[in-house]
């Protein structure tokens, strides 16, 4: 449809888990400490109209990959605090941050609907 794609595998790049010590928030707002692929993808995931994730459904929702991959871009892509808005809480996202859309595409190796419904407990 004319769209420009880049794809990017997780189990391909070097993204480090977070260490939740914050300096994304406070002391060098937006901006990782690690120096790792995820500085390649920030601004590429800044500019971006729609995020794309596909992963199989594993125990814990996602495989450890993506799981990483969104750790590491909740607070230097959104802001730290959090606001209610239209009913919902969320971040805001961080000046220069797109607020697209979001998209995930979910497979699952049991073909019934229900295995696709995580307990909640």
């Amino acid at each position: 449809m004319g769209a420009d794609v880049e794809l990017f595998y997780t189990k391909k790049l070097q993204i480090r888990p977070c260490q939740g010590e914050f300096d994304c928030a406070i002391k060098t707002p937006g901006e990782c400490f690690q120096k790792d692929d995820m500085k390649m993808l920030y601004p590429k995931l800044a500019d971006a109209d729609i995020w794309v994730f596909a992963s199989p459904v594993y125990v814990s929702g996602v495989t450890g990959p993506m799981k990483n991959l969104w750790d590491r871009m909740l607070i230097p892509m959104g802001e730290p605090h959090v606001v209610f808005r239209n009913g919902r809480s969320r971040h805001p996202m961080r000046e220069g941050v797109k607020s697209g859309k979001i998209v995930l595409v979910s497979s699952c190796g049991y073909w019934e609907t229900e295995n696709f419904n995580l307990p909640i407990e």
